[in-house]
This record gives C-alpha cells, structure tokens and sequence, in this order.
C-alpha cells in the first residue's frame, strides 16, 4: 500500500529523506546532501509517497511566498524501480492541491531540458512553457508554470 503524505509530519522525515538521498546519489558530498535536506524541512514542504516503511518518491513544493502566492515546485524524484507507473503524476496532483489548499494560486519549476519525460509529465497536467530558461548547477533549465 503507498501513502502519500507531507514528510514534515513524520517524526522520522529527517531519516527517511537521508536513506532515500543516498539511493538517488545526486549530491557530491554527505554534507551537501544533509544541509539540502534540513532545508526542506526548515522551508519546504516535502511531500512523499512511503511504500512499506520506505520514502520510494518525494518533491519538495515550496509554498511560502505569501506576497506572489506563487509555489515552487522542485526536486521531483521517483526511485528507479518504481518509475513507469504513474507516481510521479501522483505526487504532482497531490502537491498542486496542497498547494491550492495552501491559498497558492500558482506553481513555478524548472526542469532540465533534456529531461523529456518529465517535460511530457508537466505538459500533460497544464504546466506552461514561461520562455523564461536557468542554469541549475551544471544543468540548462526550461521555466513551466501551472495557475492553480
């Protein structure tokens, strides 16, 4: 059975995201990954999906501009053997009602432009091409934003 549920309400979210970061390997160091992961938590909204005790897919949606009621919606991550079937749209839907829920009244990210699978995800819920582009890291980023 999976549960979709705001990590920050977990008592373990802190150990849940670490064993999960470590199985994605994106951060260069230890340190990095566990400063990125107490800013979640300290700023953000994680929101996962747990399958048997297990963090198996999480995005961070940051809901705390109260001036733009914009969201930010980052980081979005499904394990590999989980992917393909349908989480990720999941996680998306659930984390646009939350913020809707919130006040929010729209969503912002950036995906790598490369990354077409995740393109095709956001395109098909209604995330927008802004014409506004990033570099993330090493990355070269599209904008898309959703009115919620």
């Amino acid at each position: 059975m999976k549960t979709i549920i705001e990590l920050k309400s977990l008592y373990n979210a802190y150990e849940l995201l670490l064993e999960f970061n470590k199985k994605i390997a994106i951060y260069n160091t230890e340190d990095e990954m566990k400063k990125t992961i107490q800013k979640f938590l300290d700023l953000g909204n994680p929101i996962g999906i747990i399958k048997n005790n297990e963090l198996i897919a999480y995005n961070n949606l940051y809901c705390n501009n109260q001036k733009t009621l914009e969201a930010y919606f980052g980081n979005l991550y499904v394990l590999s053997e989980y992917r393909r079937m349908g989480i990720a749209k999941q996680l998306v839907m659930y984390s646009i009602m939350f913020a809707k829920n919130k006040g929010f009244k729209k969503i912002i990210l950036h995906v790598a432009k490369d990354n077409i699978p995740a393109i095709s995800l956001y395109k098909g819920i209604g995330f927008e091409f802004t014409g506004a582009t990033k570099k993330i890291g090493c990355e070269d980023t599209y904008e898309m934003a959703l009115n919620i």
